[in-house]
């Protein structure tokens, strides 16, 4: 499955452009660490570039946490 067809269904589920970001990115991130057999610049490269991701993301992560909370009751699964 391609990365944009991951997006695809990364966002069918969540119904947040943000989680699909998310999802395309760690393929690929990992692709990359695949191609470059895990050396440790890779390595570094890749966990910067997902912690500057995620720091970027902050507000909609928090605000996701929050509206999933109110909407749940804090648990994790749907089926309440």
């Amino acid at each position: 499955m391609k990365t944009p067809a991951r997006w695809v269904l990364a966002y069918g589920l969540f119904l947040q452009p943000f989680i699909g970001f998310f999802f395309k990115m760690t393929v690929l991130e990992l692709g990359t660490l695949i191609h470059y057999s895990w050396t440790w610049p890779a390595i570094t490269g890749a966990g910067l570039t997902i912690a500057l991701i995620f720091q970027i993301h902050k507000t909609n992560i928090v605000a996701y946490g929050r509206k999933w909370i109110t909407t749940y009751g804090g648990c994790f699964c749907r089926s309440q």
